[in-house]
């Protein structure tokens, strides 16, 4: 059984750990208002790539080229509900990975998307 993600005022789904200069912009994933849990609707399966927003990983470069430069898209996958439907979609379940086009120490992209359920009370197979 996987906790299903549900929308909330800081994510669930970041572009990376949150820290005081990387990461944790809010990964835009779409939600179903025919189900809510507890007051929040649930997260649906992502179709396509999602837009970033408020990344904190700051633009640098060196002579060599860019160093770092903050995330604007990301591509979220997880293992698929096979029980529960919402509007023909899937729900947003635990766990979740996926990759952002931000670029630390050079390295892009970034493999660190991380997401939080939110909610304790539905689970699905």
């Amino acid at each position: 059984m996987a906790f299903i993600l549900v929308k909330a005022a800081t994510g669930p789904v970041l572009c990376g750990p949150a820290a005081a200069t990387l990461h944790g912009g809010t990964v835009a994933v779409e939600s179903a208002t025919k189900l809510t849990v507890q007051g929040k609707a649930v997260l649906l399966t992502p179709t396509g790539s999602l837009t970033v927003s408020g990344c904190k990983t700051p633009v640098t470069s060196d002579t060599t080229g860019p160093l770092s430069k903050p995330c604007a898209n990301a591509s979220v996958t997880t293992t698929a509900a096979t029980k529960l439907v919402v509007g023909g979609r899937k729900p947003l379940m635990m766990p979740v990975a996926g990759s952002a086009d931000g670029m630390v120490a050079k390295v892009t992209p970034q493999l660190t998307v991380t997401a939080t359920p939110n909610q304790s009370k539905l689970t699905t197979l």
